[in-house]
């Protein structure tokens, strides 16, 4: 095999046999290359089914002339570690197999220590994790924007203390204009600091409830006030996460004020008709 040349491990070399083994039987992508020349030693069975290529394609030819690698002399850092025979370990970057796919991995260099003028080159493959972390994210990108622009109050709290804190982490653009105050006043805030009549609100008896129970609860239409704001509330609240809770809610002043005006409108009218002659 390759790594018998003089750039690689001595014959009787203690362990050499052990390392052999372990370096083909990985289940890592495994490469052995020559720092001196900057060729390729040897690979294992696992790189090359994860490139396509074969051994014949990949030994005794300089690393950053390979197909596989065409990409990689963009990742600078790399490049040059691995010129100046520099260990580093997990540093992400491209691999293209033989039918042009691009792969997302991890890389680590590791020179081996000893008289032998060889390093190992590991190649981890994160391209499903990439691809599950770019869902994922996308995914709350669209729940930001929907959240964003629907006209429900949605407000995402942080429970910290076991209960006793409730802190911002999100306030969509219906509560901003509801509660007739910015975003970035109130996230990383505890939410009686916001709002100081929650107390007496009782708002802050369903959120510890809910907290403990994990059972969504209605807070009934209740009239808020302090000396900043004052409104009719109605929320319902969530469990969303072992330390989030969700809290959605309308504004229902101006049906309450309409209400109002309802009732003295008709105690005006009963007033008149009682006026009036039989």
């Amino acid at each position: 095999m390759t790594v018998s040349s003089n750039h690689s491990m001595k014959e009787n070399a203690p362990g050499k046999d052990i390392f052999l083994h372990a370096f083909h039987h990985s289940p890592c992508n495994n490469l052995l290359y020559i720092p001196s020349t900057g060729m390729v030693a040897d690979v294992n069975k696992s790189f090359i089914r994860l490139t396509g290529y074969k051994r014949r394609d990949l030994v005794n030819h300089p690393l950053f002339d390979l197909p596989v690698f065409k990409n990689l002399c963009e990742i600078k850092k790399i490049k040059e570690n691995i010129r100046d025979n520099k260990e580093f370990l997990n540093v992400p970057g491209p691999l293209l197999s033989q039918s042009n796919k691009e792969y997302t991995v991890l890389f680590s260099y590791i020179p081996i220590k000893g008289e032998h003028d060889l390093s190992l080159i590991q190649v981890q493959n994160i391209t499903k994790e990439v691809i599950l972390a770019d869902s994922h994210e996308a995914l709350c990108n669209r729940y930001r924007n929907i959240v964003s622009h629907i006209n429900t109050c949605v407000v995402i709290f942080q429970v910290r203390d076991h209960g006793e804190k409730f802190i911002f982490t999100d306030f969509n653009r219906a509560a901003e204009k509801t509660e007739n105050i910015k975003k970035e006043n109130v996230i990383g805030k505890d939410i009686r600091e916001v709002f100081p009549g929650v107390e007496k609100f009782g708002l802050l008896d369903v959120l510890r409830e809910v907290y403990r129970t994990g059972q969504p609860k209605k807070h009934p239409l209740t009239l808020y006030q302090d000396n900043r704001i004052t409104g009719w509330r109605e929320n319902y609240v969530y469990k969303l996460s072992e330390e989030e809770l969700l809290v959605t809610y309308e504004d229902r002043t101006r049906e309450k004020q309409y209400e109002e005006k309802l009732r003295e409108n008709e105690k005006k009218f009963r007033e008149l008709a009682d006026l009036l002659p039989e």
